[in-house]
This record gives C-alpha cells, structure tokens and sequence, in this order.
C-alpha cells in the first residue's frame, strides 16, 4: 500500500511540473511578444516625432518674409521679423546674409557673428537646401533645419536643443525610455542620472536583446533568486533596441520587462514551494500509511435458522415408574404387573426360596419395598449423592481450553439479539455456535490480512436491520 501510495504522489507531482512547464513557456512566451512588439512600436514613435520636429520648427515659412527678402545685412530687425513668424520660439534662430549671420538662443541676447561657416550646418545653407541634420555646436547637440531666402543671397537657420527635456518629451510619445547617443557617449536620455545612462551606454556598444539582472524579490529569501527566476524565459532587467538616426546619432530605446516577467518569477516559487511541500507530505505520509488502521468490514452471518432446527432434540425422561437400568427391550410387551389389594404381596424371584420365608422377611425389614425394581427415597438419595462425590473427586476432562474472545462475543451476541428484538427481527434463528465460529473466521481473516493484535465486533443498524461490523485493532 505504501508503494502504491508513493507511485501516485510521484504521478501527481510529475503532472503538476509538466503544468508548470507548459505554463510558464506560454505565459514566457506572451511575455517576450508584447515587449517585442512595444519595442518595435516605440521604433516607428520614435522616428514619427522626430519627422513631426522637423515639420514644427518649419524655417521655409520665415524665409519668405519681405524683410528677410529686402534684407542687405543682418541685424536686429530682421532677427525680431524671423522671431515673430515662429510660434513657439525655437531653441536656435539665425539669419545669414552673405559673410555674417546674426544669431538668437533662447533666454540669451542676440549675437553677431563675423562667420556664417562657424554656425551648424555652416555654409550648406547658403548653397544650398540642406536636409534637417543632428549637428553639434557650442558644446551641444541640436536638431536643426535651414532654407535659403529667395530672390537674395541670405537663409534662415532653426534648431531645437538636443537635451534630456527633449528626451522626456519623446518619452511620453513613444511609451518607452530615450537614450540619445552621440559616438557611444550619452547626450540626452529620460532615464534618472547614474548607473542606468551607464548601462545603456555599455549595452549600446554591444547591443543584445537585454540587459541587468532581473529583479525578484521575495517573502524570506530577499533577492536570493534574482538572475535564477523565472524559467523557460530570458532574465533581463531591461529590454532594449538600438535605433540609427542620422548624423551618427543614435537612439536606445528601453523598456522594463518586470511588468511582464517578474509576477511569473514570483509565480514559479510558489508553485515550486508548494509542489515541494506536496512531495514531503507525501512521503511522510507513506510512511505512515502502512500502520494506519484498516477500515471496520461487516461481518456476514451464517443463515440463521430456529435454535430448534440446528440443536439435536434433547433424549425423552424415563416416566416415573420406570427408570433406564430397567426398561424391556421395545421388541418385547412387559407383563402385567398384579395390583395388591391392601398390601403389596411379598413374592421370591428365588425359586429356592419358598413365599412364607420371603414375606417373614419383609416384616423384619421394614424397609424392603414389595417391587425388587423400585428402590426406595432413601436409596435414590444415596445414589445421588454418591455421584456428586464421585463428579468431585473425577479429574478434569481434558479439552481445547476457552477462547479469550468468546466473552466479548458472547456480549456481542447479546447485543444483537437485543438489537434484532428491537427492530422486529426474529431472534431465535441463529445459535451461539455459529454466531462465534463467524466472529472467530472474521478474526482470523482480519489479523492476517492487517497484522493486528485483535479484532472488535461492535453491533449496529443498518438499513433497519441488525448489523455487525470488524475493526482490527494494532
């Protein structure tokens, strides 16, 4: 029983890993597609707001102003004219004319500069309709646009601060975390300042589907399963993918995977938890199982019958003018004993012996009875108390000594017919004998069976009628 009990634990518990398993490879599975997919939409976000950039800061409506058209060479005026065509004020405002350009940043005062070539862009502007670049000047990266002016030999430069406010903008339109990296080195990012901007810069070098340590933290073992949990699926902290711009800049896009990955981790140690502990049990109780005690079984009577029907008739007593030593043979009629008138005529069985003696002998000795055959009270009372003295004084008969249950089922006994006369049930049907030679099979079969000490009969109903059923007992 033991065996078999360890068999199906063992097959319980294998059903449960393989439904773990199958488990955390789907739930693993979703997981890794929705950050993918997040990944890749933050991607295409990522290039759209860049384009919707370009679109605002829209140098070419300012280029077609009169005063920039009629300008000779820059100065204020035309600054203020180019400023009031933009809304809102860019981060960077020039205008070019010829040699010089005059400059504007926000919250700083105008500025002139003797050479339109040290400006980002540098002369392409002049020449030409340059496409909206990255380009770094004065120590920063910007974002910047230009369009000649028509009809004269001037353009108008616009660009917007390449900084980690423009990296938390980005951010809540792509729905994932901006690094904006410049040769390898971080030039805006949303992420707060430290180890993170260090971490996807290291990542950025050789990039991978991932990176850090997944945290998982849980109720008495702290961190101790971080990098171990969870299974079937990949462990890092953050998943991210590298973005090309133009101009060498590049984008890092990052998103957490905790949302999706850690609640699984957290689910697969208590699910292994449990399973272990389901495994203990299960042994322990194995061990145990083989001195549990075995269920009480009905025991089945033999078919009753009347008391009358199994036990012999009992031998008929003699009558009381015959006793057993002196009874004729049943083939033969005994003769007609004569009936005295007054007194019982003295008659000699020796034929020697002549009628006068014998009846002489009767009235000296009173205590003869006329009938030889017929003994006297006084006899009978002899011959019963020698028996007794001679029952007494008889060993014992030898014989199978007594069972040491036959109390208890004789009381069982009781209670039965007790409980039979209760419920109607006829009670004379089944003798002691066989009531026992049941009791004592069942016991036999029980100890056996379980390796029990003893057996117990208890009496009850069922379905109306008497019943009774065994317990082994360890």
């Amino acid at each position: 029983m033991r065996t078999r009990f360890w068999i199906f634990a063992g097959l319980v518990a294998l059903v449960f890993a393989v439904n773990l398993a199958l488990v955390s490879l789907r739930i693993a599975q979703t997981g890794e597609d929705t950050v993918r997919a997040r990944l890749a939409l933050a991607g295409s976000a990522l290039r759209a707001q860049v384009d919707l950039l370009d679109a605002r800061l829209s140098p070419r409506a300012v280029a077609t102003l009169p005063e920039l058209i009629e300008a000779s060479r820059p100065d204020e005026r035309t600054l203020r004219a180019a400023a009031a065509a933009l809304t809102p004020e860019p981060d960077l405002l020039a205008v070019e004319i010829g040699q010089g350009a005059i400059v504007s940043r926000r919250a700083r005062p105008a500025q002139q500069v003797d050479d339109a070539g040290k400006l980002p862009l540098g002369r392409a502007p002049l020449e030409g309709r340059p496409a909206p670049a990255f380009a770094s000047w004065e120590g920063g990266l910007w974002r910047v646009s230009a369009a000649r002016v028509p009809g004269n030999a001037a353009a108008v430069l616009v660009g917007t601060l390449v900084d980690d406010r423009l990296a938390a903008q980005l951010k809540s339109q792509v729905d994932a975390d901006v690094t904006l990296l410049l040769n390898g080195k971080v030039v805006a990012s949303s992420l707060p300042q430290g180890d993170a901007r260090a971490q996807v810069a290291r990542w950025a070098a050789a990039p991978s589907p991932g990176y850090g340590v997944l945290p998982v933290i849980l109720p008495g073992v702290g961190s101790a399963l971080s990098g171990k949990l969870p299974l079937a699926a990949s462990r890092y902290a953050v998943r991210g993918a590298l973005v090309a711009l133009d101009s060498g800049v590049q984008a890092a896009l990052t998103v957490p995977a905790s949302p999706y990955l850690t609640w699984l981790a957290r689910y697969q140690a208590f699910y292994l938890v449990g399973l272990a502990i389901f495994i203990l049990f299960a042994f322990i109780w194995g061990l145990f199982s083989g001195s549990a005690q075995p269920p009480p079984r009905e025991v089945q009577l033999p078919e009753e019958q009347p008391e009358s029907a199994a036990a012999p008739p009992p031998p008929a007593e003699p009558s009381s003018g015959e006793l057993p030593w002196s009874a004729p043979p049943a083939a033969e009629e005994a003769p007609p004993r004569p009936v005295p008138d007054q007194e019982p005529r003295a008659e000699s069985l020796d034929p020697d012996v002549p009628p006068a003696v014998a009846a002489r002998s009767v009235s000296q000795h009173p205590m003869w009875s006329a009938d030889p055959f017929t003994p006297t009270p006084t006899q009978i009372a002899e011959e019963q108390a020698n028996e007794t003295r001679s029952k007494e004084a008889a060993p014992a008969p030898e014989g199978p000594p007594a069972d040491p249950d036959e109390e208890h089922w004789r009381d069982t006994f009781e209670k039965f017919r007790e409980m039979k006369a209760r419920l109607g049930e006829p009670v004379d049907r089944i003798s002691f004998e066989k009531f026992a030679a049941k009791l004592r099979k069942n016991r036999e079969d029980l100890i056996a069976k379980h390796s029990a000490k003893g057996v117990r009969f208890v009496v009850y109903e069922k379905e109306g009628k008497a019943a009774i059923k065994a317990s082994a007992i360890r």
